[in-house]
């Protein structure tokens, strides 16, 4: 996994047959219309479609009031799988786990919360709530950046997904069940 501190996009994802995962994401800084962790495009001249895209066990984070999507899916993917995630901002009043469709589009098990703008919100069971995955702490300073409480609903609440360490190489799943997000309890 990696950490990033950026004000625009994390990593523009272009090809097929991929694995993004145990990534701590946040957005900080200046105001922008939208951020985007991953923004999933064709490339080059004669385009390779993006397909077999698979974004696992990510953690994303803001502290500003733009837009601040996990990804943004081209209209012409093709199977790209979206599970396990944690995307937070508590000021956005544009949030998504995913922005576009696509064919074969596999979006499960991820926790969106948008406080300001509750309507954005998914819990891990894919329902329309507003559910707080329970931060330890959102300062990046910290030892304890962006795991979460014991508490959280973050925990025991992912998809199998072949992932099997996270963001410290723990073992995944702890117990017999995926967490959600880039830690394991």
């Amino acid at each position: 996994g990696n950490f990033s501190n950026v004000n625009d996009m994390f990593a523009r994802l272009m090809g097929y047959n991929f694995t993004v995962r145990n990534n701590l994401i946040t957005e900080r800084g200046a105001i922008i219309a939208n951020f985007y962790a991953f923004l999933i495009t064709p490339r080059g001249a004669s385009p390779v479609i993006p397909h077999g895209i698979k974004i696992y066990d990510n953690t994303a984070y803001s502290d500003d009031g733009g837009g601040f999507i996990l990804a943004n899916v081209c209209s012409t993917c093709v199977n790209t799988e979206v599970r396990n995630n944690i995307v937070f901002s508590p000021s956005t009043t544009n949030g998504k786990i995913v922005q576009g469709s696509a064919a074969g589009l596999d979006v499960r098990n991820n926790i969106g919360y948008f406080p300001a703008d509750p309507a954005d919100c998914v819990s891990a069971s894919g329902a329309s709530t507003c559910t707080n995955p329970l931060f330890v702490s959102t300062d990046s300073s910290s030892a304890d950046f962006l795991k979460v409480q014991s508490n959280s609903p973050a925990i025991d609440s992912g998809g199998v997904v072949p992932v099997y360490s996270d963001y410290l190489r723990n073992t995944r799943p702890g117990n017999s069940i995926w967490d959600v997000g880039a830690y394991e309890n």
